[in-house]
């Protein structure tokens, strides 16, 4: 009847992470104790909770009851609990914070969560019902610190709130830097008697002195219908937020990405990527190169370039070396002068002096950037900037047959090479902006043979920003490309852990 389920005197520390916890109690809640997504009671450990799903369960998407240890709940996703069918006496809603009888916590913090249209639909008190709700007994002491959330909505079947706050209890709250938001003006905050709505959201800061950097605006999610909460670029939730220490957000992209932290489970990721060719089948054979970033930079093969089948699922293009090339037409876009990165991975049939992997420009004298073999068949990459052009070489003597995968960025102070993840020379200084080029972007050439790869290119990515270290080695670790080199199943997929502790992740069914 719960999803996940920990009761008793558990000392040790407690991770919940990655789950997805859902229609707990649905067919069978007539035990008013059931029905939720994740329940936590009487615990004394650290408990962690993080990057869950918590949703349509019948009574509480999750709960924690006298557990006096220290509480970490962030970047969940925790909407549409609360909607079962039995009249239960027993506070529904998203977040339940217990504390009844005598007992003392070390902390709790719920920071970056979005808490959204949970339910009180058949609680007989649902006046007690609400998408978080702390409640503390007689004798008992909590402390609470609630930032950067989305909280909102609560679905008033009948009478709740977005938040309460109650008991006799003595409890310190921190809240600030939340969006909490109704569209409507039913009651919106229960705060130990008093109830505000959300036209009376000022009220709420000036009287509790709590919320004084909050907003409650809508938060303008993609689209909440569909449970789709990530942040529209006119979210006024974004750079909203406080450092609170947390570095990665529900989809595992750094935190902050931008000028502040964005309130919610989600950082908007500008976009930022303006190419990025697919692996799938479908896209490869469609007569055109499928670009994913959703800027439209479509690659179509000329010549003796065909899609070829590198693993099971996965595709690229094979070039004859001769007349082969994918070409991409000038986009806006891919006019990169302040910083780039371009990336890919290569498998050469066999090394030539300037034979091209991806190139940006017209012909051999006349181009912006481009990532090529050079001297001593080494690999390394180009620009122009100013009419002059300055290059940076690898210090990895390539061989024949063998996949690699090249980065090469610019940041407007420096050149960098990676290969196969790692710096493979040292950062060649220059500053200024790369030239303008309006031709098209080229893959594997440009129509003449003497510049003409012979081999395999996929994965090819640009990107106008510069992409870290940390970033380079993850986008290896995502690749099937990689998966199939480490003989991995095509059906593993990258699981979302902390960097420092697998050196990129590790790969689950």
């Amino acid at each position: 009847m719960e999803g996940i389920a920990i009761t008793g005197n558990c000392s040790g520390n407690i991770v919940i992470e990655n789950c997805m916890s859902y229609e707990n109690g649905r067919l069978d809640n007539t035990n008013g104790n059931k029905g939720k997504g994740i329940d936590i009671h009487s615990c004394t450990g650290t408990v962690v909770v993080r990057w869950n799903r918590i949703y349509d369960n019948a009574q509480r998407g999750l709960s924690i009851i006298n557990s006096t240890g220290k509480i970490d709940i962030y970047y969940n996703l925790i909407y549409h609990n609360g909607i079962g069918t039995e009249n239960i006496d027993n506070r529904w809603g998203g977040i339940f914070l217990g504390y009844p009888s005598a007992s003392n916590t070390d902390g709790i913090s719920i920071c970056n969560n979005t808490i959204w249209k949970n339910d009180g639909r058949n609680d007989v008190h649902a006046d007690q019902s609400a998408n978080l709700q702390l409640v503390v007994g007689t004798g008992c002491s909590v402390s609470l610190v609630v930032k950067n959330n989305i909280i909102g909505e609560f679905i008033q079947s009948q009478p709740g709130y977005d938040i309460v706050y109650r008991g006799v209890g003595t409890f310190n709250i921190t809240s600030d830097y939340n969006c909490i938001y109704r569209s409507d003006d039913k009651n919106m905050i229960f705060y130990r008697g008093s109830v505000y709505t959300q036209p009376q959201f000022s009220s709420y800061q000036n009287e509790k002195s709590q919320d004084q950097h909050s907003i409650s605006q809508d938060p303008l999610f993609v689209d909440a219908d569909h449970y789709d909460f990530h942040l529209q670029p006119s979210s006024p939730c974004i750079d909203a937020g406080v450092d609170v220490g947390l570095d990665r957000d529900f989809d595992y992209n750094p935190v902050p990405w931008g000028a502040g932290v964005d309130i919610g489970a989600f950082e908007l990721i500008r976009r930022i990527t303006v190419l990025s060719l697919s692996y799938h089948p479908l896209d490869v054979r469609s007569g055109k190169w499928i670009d994913l970033s959703r800027k439209g930079n479509h690659g179509v093969p000329y010549g003796g370039a065909r899609p070829v089948m590198i693993a099971p699922g996965v595709m690229g293009f094979e070039f004859d070396g001769v007349s082969g090339y994918v070409g991409v037409p000038h986009n806006d876009s891919l006019d990169i002068t302040d910083e780039i990165t371009v990336e890919a991975w290569v498998k050469p049939f066999s090394i030539m002096k300037y034979v091209i992997f991806v190139f940006k420009g017209k012909q051999a004298n006349n181009y912006a950037c481009n990532c090529r073999f050079l001297e001593g068949n080494k690999a390394g990459a180009m620009i122009r900037k100013g009419g002059s052009y300055y290059s940076i070489t690898g210090d990895t003597v390539w061989t024949t047959n063998k996949w690699y995968h090249i980065v090469f960025t610019y940041d407007g102070s420096q050149m960098r090479w990676f290969l196969n993840g790692v710096e493979d020379t040292s950062p060649v200084s220059l500053t200024g902006k790369i030239d303008s080029v309006t031709e098209s972007l080229k893959i594997g050439g440009y129509g003449e043979a003497s510049y003409a790869f012979n081999g395999i290119i996929d994965g090819v990515r640009i990107y106008d920003r510069t992409l870290s270290e940390a970033e380079i080695r993850e986008n290896i670790y995502r690749s099937p490309i990689y998966r199939m080199l480490r003989g991995l199943p095509h059906s593993m997929i990258y699981t979302k852990v902390p960097w420092k502790q697998t050196q990129g992740g590790i790969y689950v069914p």
